[in-house]
């Protein structure tokens, strides 16, 4: 399912919406984060470093714990 969030309040709860460093200036947008939630909806993780290029790792290296 896709969700469209035009008022960035879902962004806003996952704290996924701020200031960030892009090309070494300081602008507001979308923060890449990554949230690992179990069946019941609890948040187990959270990738706030995500590195682009080996994500899929990062994500099976913690499910792996």
């Amino acid at each position: 399912q896709l969700i469209a969030d035009p008022t960035k309040s879902i962004l806003t709860l996952y704290d996924a919406y701020g200031e960030k460093i892009m090309y070494g200036k300081s602008v507001i947008g979308v923060l890449r984060k990554t949230y690992i939630i179990d069946e019941e909806g609890i948040i187990n993780k959270i990738i706030k470093k995500v590195d682009t290029k080996n994500h899929t790792q990062q994500i099976l290296k913690y499910l792996e714990q």
